[in-house]
């Protein structure tokens, strides 16, 4: 194809805003294709085609399995950049189901210490057809002192199909302020049906001060984090002594919860020995059968403990698993491991709820698993880049508005959740949210958290927020600025959007009483009450 339609090509080589955020302002770099000595720069095997790309003026085709590389020097860049790249794919089939498989635009870095960096727009398309494609990415560079090499990546990793490119650029970029925007509040009239259960997850300190505040803020959850802070444990017997200990320790705060009418999740949040840890995972688990063995043995002790306990909420099996792309000789290995050790609870307690996460491979993918009294859980942090500005060099990004080049607001927040929405009506389990939050200097947070709890009303969803009064950069109770650290203001907007919402809980508190299960809970509220499909059951008898 040598040229496009003047309106599908000023859509594509238009410079634009990728949000409110940054913009584009000085070219640094160019690679394209119009020439022979310009493929001769990238190193790898690649196809010229002198009448390709969105102007007719030159490409590149790859075909099943080629990538070729662009070097770069790192001392020419510094600052925060806009990679800018277009490119189209015709019949890509990847050879695993691995996310990262199949079309490759990208910018690695690698650094001194032994990372790498591997940076690509999260809107990536990777398989199957499509048009020509302009995809962007805002990264910040780190100090050129730690960079020991850098270059651009494209073409098809592990996969089949062919993948033409037309041009990368690289650009300086510039941050400008959002446009002032006013959100309407919720409307008070609406009648929102919702879950029966909100709340918070916390593993620090948990006082009776603590519960006094969460009973005074209509909390009636807790994700209780079973974590083993700065206790060593090096072998497997260490590890179910550690379980013991928390036993105890869960006890007291049992004690409070029953006083306060809280239920309590327990989460098993550190794995066993042998899983590790990074920013990808709580929890990479790399020898099945080894962490298989430790689960069931904690999970005994943790239900023989526990069974038939009216404040126990459910037991969340593992937290943030992953095991995809660590164990390799077995396709979706989790799915396998939880349903045997739910199946080793449920042989122990028939009863109390027992919560699923999926592997954090893909986390709105969940498998229904024959099991009764399943709760399927996900954590909520989309888009993570939104979520996640915790460091003080992260780029700074608003809510509503776009995202490394993709638009966020609550239709999009709900669309990303709607896999899960469907997976629920599909088999009628009910859903609950373990975590979400946003840091305490992301843009927006309030409407945010309000749009995406909105959502959780809607579906009928349990949730817990993260944290209560872990890390201040996750509280409620603080606000900051990035750069100029953390304080204490309880009285912020993020604190009282999510306070309002927990006024849902105020009847329905009253009604749960100290002693009262969920089920009884279930028989002493009006049916209308609870209308909201498909969670219709009480915990206790929730099941296909």
């Amino acid at each position: 194809m040598k040229t496009l339609s003047a309106a599908i090509f000023t859509l594509l080589l238009v410079p634009f805003l990728l949000s409110a955020g940054y913009e584009k302002t000085k070219l640094l770099l160019k690679a394209d294709f119009r020439t022979r000595e310009s493929l001769n720069r990238w190193n790898g095997q690649a196809a010229f085609l002198p009448e390709s790309g969105v102007t007719g003026q030159g490409g590149v085709l790859l075909k099943s399995g080629q990538m070729i590389d662009y070097p770069l020097d790192p001392a020419k860049f510094q600052g925060t950049l806009i990679l800018d790249g277009i490119y189209r794919i015709r019949n890509v089939r990847t050879k695993e189901e691995k996310p990262y498989y199949g079309a490759k635009l990208m910018l690695v870095i690698r650094l001194n210490d032994g990372k790498t960096l591997w940076l690509e727009s999260n809107s990536l398309i990777r398989t199957g057809s499509s048009g020509w494609l302009r995809k962007e990415l805002v990264f910040r560079m780190p100090e050129a002192d730690r960079i020991t090499g850098m270059f651009f990546r494209i073409g098809l990793e592990n996969a089949d199909g062919e993948y033409f490119c037309d041009s990368i650029r690289l650009y300086e970029s510039r941050s400008i302020p959002d446009p002032d925007t006013h959100f309407s509040r919720r409307d008070p009239s609406r009648q929102w049906k919702g879950g029966m259960f909100r709340g918070f997850m916390s593993g620090h300190s948990l006082e009776e001060k603590d519960f006094r505040t969460l009973h005074d803020w209509n909390a009636n959850l807790l994700r209780y984090q079973m974590h083993p802070l700065n206790r060593k444990i090096t072998t497997e017997s260490e590890y179910l002594d550690w379980i013991d200990s928390e036993i105890r320790k869960m006890d007291r705060v049992l004690l409070l919860c029953r006083k306060y009418g809280i239920r309590m999740v327990i989460d098993l949040h550190t794995g066993p020995v042998g899983s590790k840890r990074n920013s990808q995972a709580s929890n990479i688990l790399t020898d099945p059968e080894s962490v298989l063995r430790q689960l069931k043995e904690a999970w005994t002790k943790l239900a023989r403990h526990y069974k038939g306990n009216p404040q126990i909420y459910g037991y969340d099996i593992l937290n943030e698993p992953l095991t995809e792309s660590y164990i390799r000789n077995e396709k979706k290995p989790w799915w396998r491991i939880a349903e045997t050790v739910a199946r080793t609870i449920r042989s122990i307690d028939p009863e109390t709820p027992i919560i699923i996460e999926p592997d954090l491979s893909d986390v709105r993918e969940l498998k229904f698993i024959d099991v009764p009294n399943l709760i399927y859980s996900v954590h909520a942090y989309c888009p993570i880049q939104y979520t996640h500005q915790i460091r003080k060099d992260s780029l700074v990004w608003h809510y509503p508005g776009y995202v490394q080049g993709i638009k966020y607001d609550r239709e999009a927040l709900r669309k990303d959740l709607m896999p899960v929405r469907e997976f629920q009506l599909k088999y009628n389990v009910p859903i609950f949210v373990g975590e979400f939050s946003t840091s305490v200097w992301a843009p927006g947070g309030e409407k945010y958290l309000e749009d995406l709890i909105d959502i959780f009303e809607e579906f009928g969803w349990d949730w817990t927020y993260h944290a209560f009064r872990e890390w201040a950069g996750w509280s409620l109770e603080h606000v900051g600025t990035k750069g100029f650290g953390i304080k204490y203001n309880p009285d912020n907007p993020r604190m009282k959007t999510v306070l309002e919402i927990l006024k849902k809980n105020k009847n329905r508190n009253r009604r749960l009483g100290a002693d009262s299960s969920p089920a009884s809970f279930q028989r002493n509220t009006k049916p209308e009450e609870n209308a909201t499909s498909p969670k219709e059951k009480p915990l206790s008898q929730r099941r296909r």
